[in-house]
């Protein structure tokens, strides 16, 4: 009997755990509009919200991108009937050098500075038929060369593994390095002799499907891969003027010769979703999979990594349908290259919206500059709706939002720590990186209410661990007539978690700017207890703090330690200074633990390296001081090495050294 995978556990499944999340908060209050002045003195402008604004690529015939156009060289139909391109916008996205080193995950976020596309990878495990090291390859590929101002997550359709999505690319090849395909160990490599989208037909007609699966496990896989999609388009769907697209990865994928019947069907010849049970099923999936992502507004670009297919069916239909393009990485050795670059390079077009209503429409683009093609979705839908959690607070539903909210700017740093007992706890500071003071009260005092939670999912039991939320009542002392003190302040939270990959969301409302904001960290939480000696995370920070640090207004109280200094959020550190250490070591046996602390530099070379000792079993902290001046200027590793067995243990921090 073929047991069918357990439904795809989506990405995006922070967010769905903390809809259900019970932290108190009060309602976000809203500041109503003051007077308004003499119509005459009212201009009016044009605002985003009277335009339909999508992505087009635009190929010469070598498939290359096509620069420099204008509105002049589109035109637009919406429904049939032409629309004036009132916008163009040329968006290109070099690669540039990582600020910190790219294969350190950071442990300091922020929610400014918003990516303007969101690219989902989406690895079909389910049918990689023995290709998974090339698939891995590829992937890594794509993410390493991709240009800036993305945001990535990554799913597979066997539900069993996937990242969050995020902006830290290195937490994204980590995790890519550390897959381990086990639901495609390479079996049933073998080929029908007829065979059509996973099942066996008579003629080798695509209208005359008839019997069973030739491959039970192709066939209900086949549902999970189009489920996947349809999930994660349904959750990426807000409408923020970003740039979607969907990266899909496999050998191949049965039903994917439906595609045309599912959504277009003929009128002058039979439908196969109409006559055959497992047709039906596939076409049912694949107009969910299709009403999610033109909800959301996404292309779709599909990859073969080569090999066997068994049976199955391009995905040559799907990204056609999506206004993608395929790839075949194994027959074209400039697959990824191109990929790349349709990634990389697009325009933005914008029509008034007019008298649209909501949902969708059909769209159609093309271009007068000669020997150019343009490459779009055949649809855009206005508005879709996006259910928020019925249950959730105001900081749940901040934090409950796939991508972070940005209206207030904040800073999130994460610090595993050991308690004396070998527990693991974690310092959570958030930085509220306010540029402004709320507005003083009716006496003249500047003060405000903050609400802030922080949250720990743990990434491998899928649940929420742990919570903390609270409420600081902030005021600011006047000298001279005028507020004494910066308006960036950082709140801190201590939260009790086990060992592993946890996601920390973070969510926070100034009652006084009337703004709010949430930001999202990844790490991977030490075990002080297992291995027979565990190193903490590494705080750092300068000797001689500047005077523009924000003050901590919220002390978290930490259990059997003290730090000797507040950590610092920034990781770009002056080449003429000193910098600050501090770790702690956790020894099972009563016998000296021995080490080193380095720095590294871009070129992989020790430029700084200083040794450390601690003497009997426990918990001991270790505090070393560190000469920046001579370093070259560039991204550096800081590492707290021990070898213990034979076996190597580390923590890392990325920094920048200089400008």
């Amino acid at each position: 009997m073929t047991r069918t995978p357990a439904r795809p556990f989506p990405v995006v499944l922070c967010a769905l755990l903390l809809a259900g999340a019970a932290v108190g908060a009060r309602q976000t209050r809203t500041t109503p509009p003051g007077p308004a002045g003499p119509q005459s003195q009212r201009p009016t402008f044009r605002g985003d919200v009277e335009l339909i604004r999508f992505d087009v690529l635009v190929v010469d015939r070598a498939g290359r991108h096509v620069p420099g156009l204008t509105a002049a060289d589109f035109a637009v139909t919406v429904d049939g009937a032409p629309r004036p391109v009132e916008t163009v916008a040329e968006v290109t996205h070099p690669r540039t050098p990582p600020p910190f080193p790219a294969d350190v995950p950071l442990d300091v976020a922020a929610n400014t500075g918003r990516p303007d596309r969101l690219v989902m990878l989406v690895l079909d495990d389910l049918h990689f038929r023995a290709r998974t090291d090339e698939v891995k390859s590829l992937i890594r590929d794509v993410v390493t060369r991709l240009g800036d101002g993305a945001s990535l997550g990554l799913v597979t359709t066997s539900g069993t593994f996937g990242v969050e999505i995020t902006e830290d690319r290195a937490q994204l090849l980590r995790a890519i390095d550390a897959f381990l395909d086990r639901h495609d160990p390479g079996r049933g490599l073998r080929r029908p002799v007829v065979s059509t989208a996973g099942y066996v037909s008579r003629t080798g007609d695509p209208t005359s499907l008839s019997g069973g699966p030739s491959d039970p496990a192709s066939f209900f896989g086949a549902f999970h891969g189009y489920r996947t999609v349809e999930d994660v388009a349904k959750m990426v769907a807000a409408d923020d003027g970003r740039r979607k697209a969907f990266v899909w990865v496999s050998t191949a994928l049965p039903g994917t010769n439906l595609v045309r019947f599912a959504l277009h069907p003929p009128g002058d010849q039979p439908n196969p979703c109409d006559r055959s049970t497992a047709a039906a099923w596939f076409c049912n999936s694949i107009n969910g999979m299709f009403t999610r992502l033109e909800n959301s507004n996404a292309s779709v670009y599909v990859v073969s990594p080569g090999g066997p297919v068994d049976g199955g069916g391009s995905l040559a239909p799907i990204s056609a349908a999506a206004g993608g393009e395929s790839f075949d990485a194994a027959r074209d050795p400039r697959a990824v290259d191109k990929l790349v670059s349709v990634l990389d390079n697009y325009y933005m077009v914008g029509v008034l919206r007019g008298d649209l209503d909501r949902g969708p429409h059909a769209m159609a683009v093309t271009t007068t500059r000669p020997g150019a093609t343009v490459r779009s979705r055949g649809t855009y839908t206005l508005e879709p709706k996006v259910s928020a959690p019925r249950n959730g607070t105001p900081l749940n539903r901040l934090a409950a939002a796939v991508e972070p909210v940005r209206d207030l700017p904040l800073r999130l740093h994460v610090l595993p720590l050991f308690t004396a007992k070998g527990d693991t706890q974690v310092l959570a500071t958030l930085e509220v990186a306010a540029d402004a003071l709320p507005p003083p009260d009716a006496a003249g005092h500047f003060g405000d209410v903050v609400e802030f939670s922080v949250h720990a999912i743990d990434l491998k039991k899928k649940r929420v661990e742990r919570s903390e939320a609270r409420r600081v009542t902030m005021e600011w002392p006047r000298r001279a007539g005028r507020p004494d003190g910066l308006p960036a302040y950082r709140l801190q939270a201590v939260l009790r978690v086990t060992p592993g990959p946890h996601q920390f969301r973070a969510s926070a409302i100034s009652r006084g700017l009337d703004q709010s904001g949430s930001v999202y960290l990844q790490l991977d939480v030490p075990s002080g207890k297992d291995a027979d000696v565990a190193v903490s995370g590494l705080v750092l920070a300068s000797p001689r703090p500047p005077d523009t640090t924000p003050a901590i207004v919220r002390h978290g109280e930490l259990e059997d330690v003290s730090l000797p200094f507040a950590p610092a959020l920034d990781r770009v550190f002056p080449s003429s200074g000193d910098l600050r250490v501090f770790f702690q070591v956790r020894a099972k046996k009563d016998e000296p633990a021995r080490g080193t602390l380095a720095i590294i530099d871009a070129a992989d070379h020790a430029v700084i390296e200083v040794p450390w000792e601690t003497t009997g079993k426990g918990v001991h902290g270790v505090e070393r001081t560190l000469n920046l001046e001579g370093i070259p200027e560039g991204p550096c590793r800081i590492i707290a090495t021990t070898v213990v067995n034979g076996v190597r243990v580390e923590r890392t921090v990325g920094i920048r050294v200089g400008g």
